[in-house]
């Protein structure tokens, strides 16, 4: 048992000093590992007899998470967030609040557009990127604030800039999973029920 918290407290601190030394790497590895794994769970808890297990789905979720939700939204958005919004009283709930309105209203159509444009290019089907996003965004958008307003008010109040993107990745193998579902579904019906279930 020792020996088991040594090895996370090494990984931990190990994890740290990747966080200061390389943020941008480490932040993009963190997002393409929460989205692999909120692809899995979605896959698994909702494979059918006789289904496959789709292999370039998750592969697709997992390049998002890298080329966008890592480097993107968690370093260079939310370190926009945080020297733009009352940097000198950045837990103030005037702060707080108006980050979460900014993040929500701006970022999180803009990146949901993003995603379903990458999906179907990465699907090699481009020309029906814009029947996606116009189907897709609106549900999809509204779903999310009943995870990510109650998510970010504990992100943008209580956690440390640089655990951010640790933090926003454990809370998005919930929300990586809402989306895969998404992606693979058929709009709205498919993300609501995600949501309240």
């Amino acid at each position: 048992m020792s020996r088991v918290v040594a090895l996370s407290r090494h990984g931990w601190s190990a994890y740290c000093r990747a966080l200061e030394e390389r943020p941008i790497i480490t932040k993009s590895l963190t997002a393409a590992a929460g989205f692999a794994l909120g692809d899995v769970v979605a896959q698994h808890s909702t494979k059918g007899a006789g289904q496959r297990y789709d292999y370039l789905r998750t592969a697709r979720m997992t390049a998002f998470g890298l080329f966008f939700a890592g480097p993107l939204q968690g370093h260079y958005w939310y370190g926009w967030l945080d020297r733009s919004i009352l940097p000198l009283r950045p837990k103030s709930l005037a702060a707080v609040v108006s980050k979460i309105g900014i993040d929500q209203s701006i970022m999180a159509p803009l990146g949901t557009v993003a995603f379903f444009a990458a999906m179907k290019t990465m699907e090699l089907k481009p020309s029906e990127s814009l029947e996606a996003i116009k189907e897709r965004t609106w549900p999809t958008v509204s779903a999310g604030w009943q995870l990510w307003i109650p998510a970010h008010a504990i992100n943008f109040g209580f956690i440390a800039p640089s655990m951010r993107v640790l933090y926003v990745n454990v809370v998005a193998i919930a929300w990586t999973y809402i989306l895969s579902k998404a992606a693979a579904g058929n709009g709205e019906e498919s993300v609501e029920v995600q949501v309240s279930a």
